[in-house]
């Protein structure tokens, strides 16, 4: 099995495609923070030797253990080593110190499709179809590789640096290669899901077996809140949340009892949405590609996650890639917000109809991937080519650690940034 090249095991065994390597923190600069996960930091470093950077996934060693999170991290880590797609965010290397746990990921440029999705309102119907184009291709290796990833949602696909999604955060999934994890005390309950509360299906809230399926109903949230801005089953809290899930209570827009209130409210006209554009433009400008943030997981089983962790190439940093470049003073143009009523076409509305089955094994794709690559939503791709071609343009979020940055993390001024990595390389 093919390792990260000039990287080798410490124990020169051949069995792991992301070697367990003997570095250090020492070992790189880190630019800025990415986000955070559980029991995680995410921050983007640069390895001193070649030049590369990653995203590298910090886990406390304290942490993971008082909350019993041990095998969980095991899974995560042997799941990541055993995938190898373009759709995956690569784990490339490991290692260790004597207080944190380090996850060497690809770096994604692009930052998470929840930020895309966030700043336009809602996403153009041929990105809607081209994103969901991807994710159903994903999971087509996943089943093939006998996964379920069970945290599927638009904050952990990533674009990389050409825009093209990659799937991070295998603290939550289920390998039927791999015994199960042992859960930890008190997460026995139903609403103690593996998940994140709008994603997560019926089945999984009524302690049913786990399927393949579970993610393609997650695939029907994503594809409602890219047409529509916010996922289908939302409400004040998650109790609510589930309730509305179980009972299947959701609305197409144009439909008698649907309410648009929910919906992402349009800004205050030119004077907000220039200073906002000012600001984006001024992050971007410095690099044209970069990372989106990390955030926990519901449930305790995402302790694992990688948040916003991931990559683009092979960690070498931002690409050329279809998003939005700079324009001729240096500065990408800001994608506008997309205004006017919300339109949900027959095709995206049968097919979300159909991944939202109560019944898992009745959903579209449940038996065969194939089935929804010939769901006339998705006629006229070229699912060969479709990594291959260009991707839909992106607002390109903000640079970690760089300055004027509106992340809060300007570089040098993340005090707990520094003293995590100050301690780290004491240690």
């Amino acid at each position: 099995m093919a390792s990260e090249e000039g990287l080798r095991d410490r124990e020169q065994q051949e069995g792991y495609r992301a070697p367990r390597v003997t570095l250090t923190i020492k070992d790189f600069d880190v630019l800025g923070r990415i986000g955070d996960g559980s029991f995680s930091t995410v921050f983007l470093a640069r390895q001193k030797q070649n030049g590369k950077q990653y995203a590298i996934k910090m886990m406390n060693k304290h942490l993971v253990m008082r909350n019993k999170m041990v095998e969980y991290i095991k899974n995560e880590r042997f799941i990541l080593d055993k995938l190898d797609d373009a759709g995956i965010a690569k784990l490339h290397f490991t290692f260790q110190d004597p207080d944190n746990l380090y996850m060497g990921m690809e770096y994604c440029a692009g930052g998470e499709l929840y930020e895309q999705i966030n700043k336009r309102g809602r996403l153009p119907l041929d990105a809607v179809r081209f994103y969901a184009a991807e994710v159903v291709l994903i999971l087509e290796y996943l089943r093939k590789a006998q996964v379920v990833h069970r945290d599927l949602k638009p904050e952990n696909l990533l674009l990389s640096g050409e825009g093209h999604l990659k799937l991070v955060d295998f603290g939550s999934a289920r390998a039927f290669f791999l015994p199960a994890a042992e859960k930890p005390p008190g997460k026995q309950r139903a609403t103690s899901f593996v998940g994140t509360a709008e994603y997560v299906s019926p089945e999984v809230l009524l302690n049913a077996p786990l399927s393949y399926p579970a993610d393609l109903w997650a695939l029907g949230c994503m594809l409602y809140q890219m047409i529509v801005g916010r996922p289908p089953f939302k409400a004040a809290s998650e109790y609510l949340t589930f309730q509305k899930i179980t009972d299947r209570d959701f609305a197409y827009p144009g439909d008698a009892n649907y309410n648009a209130d929910g919906e992402p409210e349009d800004e205050e006209e030119e004077e907000a949405d220039g200073e906002g554009a000012a600001k984006d433009a001024a992050a971007a400008a410095a690099a044209p590609r970069e990372a989106g943030g990390a955030e926990a997981t519901a449930g305790g089983e995402g302790a694992g996650s990688s948040g916003g962790a991931a990559a683009g190439g092979e960690g070498a940093g931002p690409g050329p890639g279809p998003g939005p470049g700079p324009a001729a003073g240096g500065k990408p143009p800001k994608l506008p917000k997309l205004r006017g009523p919300v339109v949900y076409p027959d095709e995206a509305r049968d097919l979300t109809d159909r991944l939202l089955a109560m019944e898992p094994a009745a959903r579209i794709g449940a038996e065969d991937i194939s089935e929804l690559r010939a769901h006339p939503f998705f006629a006229g791709l070229d699912w060969a080519r479709l990594r291959a071609g260009t991707a839909p343009p992106y607002q390109p979020p903000r640079v970690p650690g760089a300055p004027g940055s509106d992340g809060g993390y300007e570089e040098g001024l993340d005090w707990e940034l520094t003293s995590l990595v100050r301690d780290a390389a004491e240690s």
